[in-house]
């Protein structure tokens, strides 16, 4: 058991003076080894209070509800690391709640990179606009700035830092190692003949986390943008990742499988089952299979989308995704002419492998 439960003080004020070995002596450095068995007694020892965390978890609920903001799961593809580059006398830093000492991803953050992702990218994605029917959005249509807003004007919806599922996160360590140590710290050419220190840190892995994205004020227009946003949100995460390491595989994210694609406010239910709705999809799909080839092709595109988006699980949605690819196919109808049914059994068939 740790002497101090909050990981923020130790990282930040509780530093045992083996680990930076404080001397007169400017060259003389902490041991490499001290550092990484201290931060490794630190990871493995890691149990927030679990009553505490519970709490905020259930408080941060409460409060998107309120707000009517949209909201999904995803889980750490390996590892991520947000606030690497944080103020801190160890020179890694990870971001941490201030009170409870979970890690989290600031608002702030998840706004940045999603503008970044809207704005470099040419995406096109399908929600549900006001009326609740599936829509296409296109970047060419959409107000960013608007969406996000600009020096002298609020955004439309309001990003959330995002929080570990149940309050529950889990710690790795990982280690860098600069070849050129001379070359950062004092300023000399980079040389082989420099000796290398691994810089060993912390990082969080195989955490689920949940994201929130919530409309500044309650007018169909703004919902229909934190729907918006939600979306680009979900891909820049698959796509971009976030925080640092990117380019080694750090801070990507796959949505997990027993979250819909278009939830609600409201938060999840905990006795949802992964499985739930199955049995409506096959039932929908057996439906389809009944139809002539000309029946089929005069269902709408809107109606089977609105199907598929009033499944209750995305177990089920993706299971009724491919009975209506596969069911098109087997009576010769052509699917890729109901252009928005198309793109989005495609996006949820990309997902369903991406999670696998």
């Amino acid at each position: 058991m740790l002497a101090c439960p909050n990981l923020g003080l130790q990282l930040h004020r509780y530093i045992p003076s083996r680990v930076l070995q404080l001397s007169l002596d400017p060259d003389r450095n902490a041991s490499p080894a001290e550092r990484q068995r201290w931060l490794q007694a630190l990871a493995q020892g890691y149990q927030p209070d679990r009553d505490l965390a519970t709490g905020l978890y259930q408080r941060w609920q409460a409060f998107i509800h309120a707000l009517e903001a949209r909201h999904f799961e995803a889980e750490i593809d390996w590892r991520m690391v947000v606030g690497l580059g944080g103020n801190s006398v160890l020179e890694t830093d990870l971001t941490l709640h201030r009170n409870y000492s979970l890690p989290i991803i600031p608002g702030s953050a998840l706004k940045g990179l999603t503008r970044n992702y809207a704005t470099q990218e040419d995406w096109e994605v399908t929600i549900l606009d006001e009326q609740g029917q599936p829509r296409q959005r296109k970047k060419a249509e959409a107000d960013l700035n608007r969406l996000f807003g600009i020096l002298d004007q609020a955004g439309s919806v309001i990003f959330f830092d995002a929080m570990p599922l149940k309050g529950e996160a889990r710690l790795e360590l990982d280690v860098m190692t600069p070849h050129y140590p001379d070359y950062y710290q004092k300023n000399r050419p980079p040389s082989n003949d420099q000796q290398p220190v691994p810089i060993t840190f912390l990082t969080v892995a195989k955490t689920t986390f949940t994201f929130a994205i919530a409309p500044r004020t309650p007018t169909p227009g703004n919902r229909a943008d934190a729907a918006l946003a939600l979306a680009l949100l979900k891909q820049a995460l698959a796509d971009y990742g976030i925080g640092g390491k990117t380019s080694a595989g750090y801070g990507y994210f796959h949505q997990v499988t027993n979250t819909s694609a278009h939830n609600s406010a409201d938060p999840a239910d905990p006795q949802e089952e992964e499985g739930e709705g199955l049995e409506e999809a096959r039932a929908k799909a057996r439906e389809l299979a009944a139809l002539t080839p000309e029946e089929l092709q005069r269902r709408g595109s809107q109606d089977l989308l609105r199907s598929l988006t009033h499944m209750r699980s995305s177990a089920a949605q993706h299971l009724l995704a491919r009975e209506i690819e596969q069911i098109h196919r087997q009576k010769g109808v052509d699917l890729q002419r109901k252009v928005a049914l198309s793109n989005y059994i495609k996006q949820l068939l990309q997902q369903e492998n991406t999670n696998r």
